[in-house]
C-alpha cells in the first residue's frame, strides 16, 4: 500500500512549495505540466517530484487523468498547486495509507462496501479571509481514492471524479488559497466562465434572461441563506464574483450559440432581434443614430462610425459604395459584426475585416496589410471602427499616405479633436507613433523603410504617457474600445 500524489500545474511557482511540503510523506509525487515558464519546474524536482510536460492543453478533466495515468501507487491524493493538506488531514491520511484497511470516521457515507474514495474539505481564502460562511464554507471534494476505482471527467473545467464504490468523509482540512486579489478574482472568473460557457452552449443551455435569474439567485443564495454577509466585506465580494460568473456563464452560451446558428444560416427571428439590440443599446448604436462621424476624403474614401444594415443601405444609394473596410476585427460571436457581415452580402458590398487598435498600435506585419488594403481596395469605400475617432483616423492616414501621396505631415490631419480623436489619452500612441516616425527618421528614409528597420513597437507604447483627464473620460465614462 502506498499514496501517489498527482498535481498539475502551469507557473504556480507562488504556491507550489507549500503544496509539495505538505505532502513530503507521499510515496511518489506526480507532477505534469503544461508549459510553466516561472521556475515551476525546478521547485518541483527540487522536493523530489516525478515531473512529466504536455505541450497541449486538453482541459482540466483530461489533464488530471493524464497525471493519474503516471501514478502508480494505490492510492492517489489528487491536489491543486494552491492547495495544502493541514497537519490533522495529512495523520488521516496517512492512517488510511498505511493501515491497509477501511477507514470511517463518520456516519456519511454513499454507496456500499469499504470506502474507495474520501471527501475532504476545505478551508478557502478569498484575497486575505477565511470564507466560514456563504457559498465556500461547506466546500468538499472528493480526492482520496483507490486508482484503480476513480477518473475524472473530461469536462475543460469544473472536472468532476466519478468514483466506482462508497465514498467516506474525512475530518481534517484542506487549505485553499486561489484568489488572491480583486484582478486574480476577475481573471480566473472570465478564464473559467469561459470555458464552462462552452459546454453549456453544446448543451444548447444559454441564455442571458437565463444568466440573470441564476445570477439573482446565486447572489441571495450566497449573501443570505448560506450567510455570506457574516464574512464581512470579503463575503459579499465573493457573493457578487459569483454571481458575475454565473451570468457571465450563460451570456458567453448564448453568444457562443447565436454564433454558431449564424455561421450554419439557420438564425431564428428571436435570434436576429438580439443582434439588433445589441447593435443599438451594448454597441451603443442608440447614440450614432444621431451622428455617424462621417467625413469624406478625397478619391472617394468615406471614415465614419460603425454603421448599421440601413445606413450601409443609404451609403450605397447616396455614395456608390463598393467597398467597407471593418477595423474592429471579425467576430462572428459579437451581433454587429453578423448584421454588418449579412448586410454587405445583401448588398453586393465587399467587406474587408482586419484590426486595428485605437490605444495600441499595430505590428509592422499588420501595417503591411493596411498597406496592401489601401492599395487594392475599390473606391468609393467606407472605413469605420466603432466610433470613427481613432482607429478610423490612424487608417486614414494610411490612406493619405499611400494611396494619394501626401506626406506623413500632412496625413496626420486626420487624427484631430474635430473627429473625436484625443491625442493626450491614450488614444495618443497613435499620433506618437506617426511623430516618432518624423523625429527619427534618417535622411531620405520613407515611412515604409522606417516601418521595416526602425520601428519597435512594445518600445514605442511603452515610451507613450497620456496626460490629463481625457484618458478616464474616454476609458471610464465613454468606454472606447
Amino acid at each position: 500500500m502506498g499514496l501517489s500524489v498527482i498535481l498539475i500545474t502551469k507557473n504556480e511557482a507562488q504556491d507550489l512549495p507549500r503544496a509539495l511540503d505538505s505532502v513530503i510523506f507521499a510515496d511518489e509525487i506526480v507532477v505534469l505540466d503544461s508549459g510553466s515558464t516561472d521556475g515551476t519546474l525546478e521547485i518541483a524536482e527540487g522536493r523530489g517530484a516525478k515531473v512529466f510536460q504536455t505541450d497541449d492543453w486538453p482541459g482540466f478533466g483530461p489533464q488530471k487523468n493524464r497525471a493519474l495515468d503516471r501514478a502508480s501507487q494505490d492510492w492517489v491524493l489528487s491536489l491543486d498547486a494552491d492547495e495544502w493538506l493541514e497537519p490533522a488531514l495529512a495523520d488521516e491520511i496517512k492512517a488510511i495509507v498505511t493501515s491497509g484497511r477501511a477507514y470511517a470516521p463518520n456516519l456519511r457515507i454513499s454507496g456500499q462496501g469499504s470506502p474507495v474514495a474520501y471527501r475532504i474539505r476545505r478551508r478557502s481564502i478569498f484575497i486575505d479571509r477565511v470564507m466560514r460562511f456563504g457559498d465556500w464554507r461547506r466546500d468538499r471534494v472528493v480526492r482520496l481514492f483507490r486508482r484503480e476505482q476513480a477518473r475524472f471527467t473530461t469536462d475543460v473545467v469544473h472536472e468532476q471524479l466519478v468514483v466506482d464504490g462508497r465514498v467516506e468523509d474525512l475530518r481534517g482540512f484542506m487549505g485553499h488559497h486561489s484568489v488572491r486579489s480583486i484582478e486574480d478574482s476577475k481573471d480566473k472568473m472570465w478564464r473559467y466562465n469561459r470555458l464552462a460557457a462552452q459546454r453549456i452552449a453544446d448543451q444548447g443551455f444559454g441564455g442571458r434572461v437565463k444568466g440573470m435569474a441564476k445570477a439573482a439567485f446565486s447572489l441571495f443564495r450566497g449573501l443570505m441563506l448560506r450567510g455570506g454577509f457574516l464574512d464581512g466585506f470579503r463575503g459579499v465580494q465573493l457573493a457578487w464574483f459569483n454571481a458575475c460568473g454565473s451570468y457571465l456563464r450563460y451570456s458567453l452560451a448564448q453568444s457562443i450559440q447565436d454564433e454558431q446558428s449564424y455561421q450554419r444560416g439557420i438564425q431564428s427571428p428571436a435570434q436576429r432581434i438580439r443582434d439588433v439590440l445589441e447593435l443599438t443599446f451594448v454597441d451603443h448604436g442608440f447614440l450614432r443614430t444621431l451622428y455617424d462621424n462621417r467625413f469624406r476624403l478625397a478619391g472617394g474614401l468615406y471614415r465614419v462610425n460603425q454603421p448599421s444594415p440601413r445606413r450601409l443601405a443609404q451609403y450605397k444609394q447616396r455614395f456608390g459604395i463598393k467597398t467597407v473596410i471593418n477595423l474592429r476585427g471579425q467576430n462572428d460571436q459579437l451581433g454587429w459584426y453578423r448584421l454588418e457581415e449579412s448586410a454587405c452580402k445583401n448588398l453586393g458590398l465587399k467587406l474587408i475585416n482586419t484590426q486595428v487598435y485605437s490605444r495600441g498600435l499595430v505590428d509592422s506585419g499588420r501595417l503591411q496589410e493596411l498597406q496592401a488594403i489601401i492599395r487594392d481596395m475599390e473606391l468609393p469605400a467606407l472605413v469605420h471602427c466603432k466610433s470613427g475617432a481613432d482607429r478610423a483616423g490612424f487608417f486614414a492616414v494610411l490612406y493619405r499616405h499611400f494611396r494619394l501621396g501626401e506626406p506623413i505631415e500632412t496625413a496626420c490631419q486626420e487624427l484631430a479633436l474635430k473627429y473625436g480623436h484625443s491625442k493626450s489619452a491614450k488614444t495618443g500612441v497613435l499620433d506618437y507613433f506617426f511623430e516618432t516616425f518624423l523625429s527619427t527618421r534618417i535622411v531620405r528614409q520613407s515611412f515604409s523603410q522606417w516601418t521595416h528597420s526602425a520601428f519597435d513597437r512594445e518600445s514605442l507604447q511603452a515610451a507613450f504617457r497620456p496626460l490629463g483627464p481625457a484618458d478616464w473620460v474616454l476609458d471610464r465614462l465613454l468606454r472606447r474600445e
